[in-house]
C-alpha cells in the first residue's frame, strides 16, 4: 500500500471500518496487520505532515525486516524505514476475547482463564 499521508490514512481507516468487530478486536487475519502495523504507520505519517512538507508512505505488508518507508519532501527533505513494534499482553488478549463473548470486560483487575479453587 502506498500513497500520500492523507490518502494512506484514509485507505487504512476505510479498511478498518470494513472489518467485522470480531476481526478488529481479536486481531484476526487482516485486522492484525491493520491494527498493529498499518494504523501506526499512517498516524506517524500524519504526525510528520506539515504545511510545506509532502509525505509519501509505503507499507510493505510482508514479514520483511521493515514494515514501511516514508519520504519527506519540501522544506524538510529525507527518507527513512519504519519498523513497528507492538506490546500486546496475554491479559489484553483475554480481555478482547471476553469482550466479544460477553459484550463487556473488566479493565482494572487481574484476568485469568481459570478460576481459583475455594478452600
Amino acid at each position: 500500500m502506498k500513497g500520500t499521508a492523507y490518502s494512506f490514512a484514509q485507505q487504512v481507516d476505510r479498511e478498518i471500518e470494513a472489518l467485522s468487530l470480531s476481526d478488529y478486536i481479536q486481531r484476526k487475519d487482516r485486522g492484525k496487520l491493520l491494527r498493529e502495523e498499518l494504523y501506526p504507520i499512517s498516524r506517524l505519517a500524519l504526525h510528520l505532515k506539515q504545511p510545506g512538507v509532502e509525505i509519501e508512505v509505503e507499507a510493505f505488508e510482508d514479514d520483511g525486516p521493515v514494515d514501511g518507508h516514508i519520504w519527506e519532501s519540501g522544506f524538510r527533505e529525507g527518507e527513512f524505514d519504519v519498523e513497528v513494534t507492538s506490546d500486546y499482553s496475554y491479559e489484553e488478549s483475554l480481555r478482547d476475547e471476553l469482550f466479544i463473548a460477553e459484550g463487556a470486560t473488566a479493565q482494572v483487575r487481574y484476568i485469568a482463564t481459570r478460576t481459583l479453587e475455594r478452600l
